[in-house]
């Protein structure tokens, strides 16, 4: 075992136990200087209660134990103050109680010992699959990359000797393995955001925008609109890259207008934090579909009406909750969408 991880652990126990015996000998000096018919045992369920701090399941018996013994013991060296009956009655409700807190305590630790177990399987399960999405897109792509060159070669090799027929497999070969690279790609990008680790950066918005916008090389029937003046926020450059420009390209792949317009805000939310806001006039987006669209692999459209693989929002909402935002969508079909990013300000 490492003495360096077990170290603070001994540490609180001890503390704790330094506690435990300042409010035992408190609540037995309290207890023997009440008469006897007072129900002075009673606060010893605060000593139970104190042990729900301690590492150790041991720690709650003892402290009941303890608890148990004082009680009686302060039974008899209490002076005498009422009836026998309410005496002894007195200190069995102050047992039974002591007891009854202890069985609470013990099903309360049992209850989060299974809940910070299940945290850390589900956390090493998730650690395994995106390992292993990463491991099996990287491995396809290679194949799938042969597989597209020499498509390419029979169409370039054997062109005019096919019959038309011959010539649309080729081509349906083609387009069913740029898509498969496609989602290939898109599912890389979604494993990588689990594996990267966040280094956060001061990022001002503006020429952060302005330069990623003119790096997507956007159709010329695309209008952009954005504020002259944002703020500069904490945040990792690579998932921030990464989430306004799913944002920017989904604006647009769902957008059937002649003149396409993405609209770039930002303002107060309280003063806890920030949120940014990205509207398009796009085809919109029914409201019981809001949750589904930032599920990896939820598509509303077939491939026939708009191409994409279904993974997009969905490293969107994975970028921003590993950075500790959030993201939401307001959306009316044919009215367009906006989606809104809450930045926490403290970060």
């Amino acid at each position: 075992m490492n003495p360096e991880i077990n170290a603070p652990k001994n540490g609180n126990t001890i503390i704790l136990s330094a506690i435990c015996i300042v409010f035992a000998l408190g609540i037995f000096l309290l207890d023997i200087s009440t008469p006897s018919g007072v129900a002075g045992g009673v606060p010893y369920v605060i000593l139970v209660l104190t042990s729900l701090w301690a590492t150790k399941k041991a720690f709650t018996l003892i402290t009941a134990i303890t608890g148990t013994l004082l009680n009686f013991l302060g039974f008899f060296m209490s002076f005498d103050g009422g009836m026998l009956s309410i005496e002894v009655s007195n200190r069995i409700l102050a047992v039974f109680m002591i007891w009854v807190t202890t069985a609470l305590a013990g099903h309360y630790k049992k209850t989060n010992d299974e809940h910070e177990g299940l945290i850390r399987d589900l956390s090493h399960l998730n650690k395994e699959l995106n390992e292993f999405t990463y491991v099996v897109s990287h491995d396809l792509k290679a194949p799938l990359r042969a597989i597209h060159n020499y498509s390419d070669f029979l169409q370039k090799d054997l062109k005019g000797t096919l019959e038309e027929e011959q010539e649309m497999y080729l081509e349906g070969l083609g387009e069913a393995v740029c898509q498969s690279e496609a989602f290939l790609e898109d599912l890389l990008q979604l494993s990588r955001i689990g594996r990267k680790k966040v280094i956060l950066k001061q990022v001002d918005l503006y020429p952060f925008l302005n330069t990623l916008i003119a790096g997507l090389a956007l159709p010329k029937e695309t209008e952009v609109l954005i504020e002259k003046h944002w703020p500069t926020i904490s945040a990792e450059p690579t998932l921030l890259r990464q989430i306004f420009q799913n944002l920017i390209t989904n604006a647009l792949k769902y957008n059937k207008a002649l003149k396409k317009r993405i609209e770039f805000g930002w303002s107060e939310k309280g003063k806890q934090a920030l949120e940014i806001f990205i509207k398009d006039n796009g085809i919109g987006i029914e409201a019981r579909f809001f949750e589904k669209i930032f599920m990896p692999f939820q598509r509303l459209h077939a491939d026939s009406e708009y191409e994409g693989t279904g993974i997009g929002l969905a490293t969107v909402s994975k970028a921003v909750s590993k950075l500790g935002w959030s993201v939401c969508v307001e959306s009316v079909p044919e009215q367009g969408s906006t989606f809104y990013l809450t930045i926490p300000k403290k970060r």
